[in-house]
């Protein structure tokens, strides 16, 4: 879908600056060599694990705990205002 967009931004040589248009060519170009690596998916938050499959493994758990966390909210969230009410000064 991105390319998609790159090409119709591009084929619209008069919209567009030509510094603009040199940068999104070189955009593109970029996006599609590294769109063939295992880990283009994987979030740069992740690339420190020890390999691509750590990192997806480590994706997997943030996501199934964030998961856990926006159903334990509502609870979470009644608590704290309960406890703002019963100290209210402190």
């Amino acid at each position: 879908m991105e390319l998609t967009r790159i090409e119709a931004a591009l084929a619209d040589r008069d919209g567009y600056p030509a510094y603009w248009q040199r940068d999104l060519r070189s955009y593109q170009a970029m996006l599609l060599k590294n769109a063939r690596k295992a880990q283009f998916q994987l979030p740069l938050e992740f690339h420190h694990a020890r390999t691509i499959s750590a990192g997806y493994d480590e994706l997997r758990t943030f996501v199934r705990r964030a998961g856990e966390l926006y159903v334990a909210w509502p609870t979470l969230w009644m608590k704290g205002k309960t406890i703002l009410r019963d100290f209210p000064g402190e």
